[in-house]
């Protein structure tokens, strides 16, 4: 798949994309005769980096979890810790966003009577 479907795909700019094959997030380089190319194992990749990189992971712990992903199964308690980490932040920036919704939701109740209330008068 060329460079422009990959991005098209997921949503991404070219510049990101060769971002992260600079850096190295995305493993075998994708480049073949001049063009890139990314074959399939790149795009599970991309895909596991857009999906982390959206749920607030950072480029270090992406960085370290796709090293350690690499080195194969010694590392498997490692990964798994960083998943289980990442996963409890998305958990507490959930349960953040739903005091919000919840305290904006109450907002816009009191709102709404007092507007009725001033209409009615």
């Amino acid at each position: 798949m060329k460079i422009g479907e990959v991005c098209k795909l997921y949503n991404i700019s070219s510049d990101t994309l060769r971002y992260y094959e600079k850096i190295g997030l995305i493993g075998e380089d994708p480049v073949v005769q001049g063009k890139r190319e990314y074959a399939e194992e790149h795009l599970a990749t991309i895909d596991f980096i857009v999906c982390m990189r959206r749920s607030g992971m950072t480029i270090k712990t992406l960085s370290q979890y796709l090293k350690l992903y690499r080195s194969g199964e010694s590392c498997d308690e490692a990964r798994r810790a960083l998943l289980i980490e990442q996963r409890d932040e998305l958990v507490k920036k959930l349960e953040d966003i739903q005091t919000s919704i919840d305290r904006l939701n109450y907002k816009i109740d009191q709102f709404d009577v007092i507007v009725k209330a001033e209409h009615n008068l």
